[in-house]
């Protein structure tokens, strides 16, 4: 029935508080509702959210430094976090999709490529780590990385800085 008559609920049955509903910003839930991305979670042939991980990656993957890189080579780093999203298509595809509270500048929001950059360069080697993630426990990378920034209303696409 929508974002206002589910936030109503939630607040109704204490799931929020009063002062804390006042705080949702129900049209940018609205916008998602009537996204491309809930179209595509909505069709999935499986759909995983708030996906807990612990797990040991790669210690390479935590430096820039390629002396050591080498160094780490062999060596692990223990990573815990949790995925927002990840639903699999019709081909048994992964798509990963991680959802953004971040709020964009007037200039990021008129300008698409500001807005993409800006959130590229957040959240690039998040996802990148919980791409890696993904492998170790689905046994695949996935097929498309993104974020959906809320305050834009639409998903931007990250690259995997870790591909092998």
């Amino acid at each position: 029935h929508g974002a206002e008559a589910e936030l109503k609920r939630l607040v109704d049955n204490g799931f929020l508080s009063e002062k804390d509903g006042e705080r949702v910003r129900v049209r940018e839930l609205e916008a998602f509702r009537r996204s491309v991305l809930l179209r595509n979670m909505l069709g999935a042939k499986n759909l995983y959210r708030e996906l807990r991980f612990n797990l040991h990656l790669p210690a390479k993957y935590f430096t820039e430094d390629e002396e050591k890189r080498a160094a780490y080579e062999g060596k692990s780093v223990l990573v815990q976090g949790v995925i927002d999203c990840i639903w699999e298509d019709e081909d048994g595809d992964f798509h990963l999709v991680d959802y953004k509270t971040d709020r964009l500048t007037w200039e990021e929001r008129k300008t698409r490529s500001l807005a993409e950059a800006r959130m590229r360069e957040a959240h690039t080697t998040q996802l990148s780590y919980y791409a890696l993630a993904i492998r170790e426990m689905l046994g695949k990378a996935p097929k498309s990385i993104s974020v959906y920034s809320l305050h834009l209303g639409d998903e931007i696409k990250i690259e995997n800085i870790f591909e092998e």
